[in-house]
């Protein structure tokens, strides 16, 4: 019989910041919920060349910042059973960048490896002598996830098990999400700080973590549109300072009607807060917001997985998905007047869930 595994390595690579929201999620609870447990959490760009920090990083932050359009035929016209393996095919190339990163495996030697994105299992499988398993961090699986050498692979739904036809472990398991979110707790520090009047309801205006979405039109709509006792506060997200002074200059809105800020790392204690959210369909940012049981509305999807995104939560009848900046102030001002809708449970639990089958013996 194997012996109980000791250490496990989590690896993420920071295309976007759900992937490595995801990770962290799953260290946070490793730490807690296996404290025998040695776990180390590496970020794939952080510990590679930069040929590939380049192509899986800043590559991909100038495209879907410059020609989002581009990257949604790309995602689309690679989404088919004979284009996957050409990711595959591609590992070789940089073989050279990861040495760095397999030079951190060597040193830890896990016992167990988890990642929470696609590119990392065509990169280091052949060079592993333990379990590989994966975390499919959206609500639909393009064919990049479609990879050999993965043992256990966790997703959100059954529909995304059904999307791929490798005959892999799947187990729908929800996705990582922090284990704030997953344990009771009342924002009231937080609405000490923003001095709040108690009868006010609060709307959440989210970019993104890494502030991809242009989100200034739908502020500006929303202040136009909703009730004097409202509070709007718009997240611009990490290192987009161009919106964050965008947002700032309807800054001469009254103080308790509304409020910009660029990159919060209490992202939980702010969901909690909130009486409705809006945010861009990213997998992880969406998982948050079911996860507290708020009304959400989808906004500004990139195209590809996050168009994807929007249109099954909103099939569900889990969100709400607003095209314009004038029907998201609407959905927002309808969502405060009325009953709030019903929200379908996720799976309970995900991060122990993905934890516990992760770490049984074979």
């Amino acid at each position: 019989m194997e012996k109980k595994p000791t250490r496990l390595l989590i690896i993420s690579c920071a295309t976007g910041l759900g992937h490595v929201r995801a990770a962290e999620a799953l260290l946070a609870t490793a730490k807690t919920s296996h404290p025998d447990l040695e776990v180390l959490h590496l970020e794939l760009a952080s510990h590679s060349g930069p040929v590939l920090r380049f192509f899986f990083t800043t590559g991909y932050q100038w495209l879907m910042t410059t020609w989002p359009m581009i990257y949604g035929k790309l995602f689309y016209a690679t989404d088919r059973p004979a284009k996957h393996e050409t990711y595959e095919r591609l590992a070789p190339l940089f073989a050279r960048s990861i040495r760095p990163l397999l030079k951190k495996i060597a040193e830890f030697n896990p016992d167990r490896i988890i990642t929470t994105h696609f590119v990392v299992p065509p990169l280091i499988k052949k060079y592993l002598s333990c379990p590989l398993d994966m975390v499919i961090t959206d609500y639909y699986a393009h064919r990049v996830w479609d990879v050999n050498g993965v043992r256990h692979c966790f997703v959100a739904t059954q529909e995304v098990s059904k999307q791929l036809n490798r005959a892999a472990d799947y187990i729908v398991s929800g996705l990582p999400v922090a284990p704030k979110l997953l344990r009771p707790y009342s924002p009231t520090k937080l609405q000490r700080k923003l001095q709040t009047p108690s009868n006010f309801q609060i709307v959440l205006l989210l970019a993104g973590g890494t502030g991809l979405a242009d989100t200034y039109p739908y502020a500006r709509a929303l202040l136009e549109k909703l009730a004097p006792n409202t509070l709007l506060i718009a997240i611009a997200g990490k290192n987009n300072y161009r919106l964050l002074r965008r947002l700032q200059t309807l800054s001469g809105a009254d103080q308790n009607h509304y409020r910009a800020f660029g990159f919060v790392k209490n992202i939980a204690d702010w969901l909690r807060l909130a009486n409705v959210i809006i945010t861009k369909p990213g997998g992880l940012s969406i998982t948050e917001a079911l996860t507290v049981r708020k009304p959400l509305i989808l906004v500004a999807p990139l195209p590809g997985q996050e168009e994807e995104n929007a249109q099954y939560l909103e099939q569900k009848g889990w969100a709400n998905y607003a095209d314009t900046p004038a029907k998201a102030a609407q959905l927002a001002a309808n969502l405060l007047q009325g009953s709030p809708p019903k929200i379908n449970p996720l799976p309970q639990n995900p991060n122990n869930t993905i934890l516990n089958r992760v770490l049984e013996p074979n």
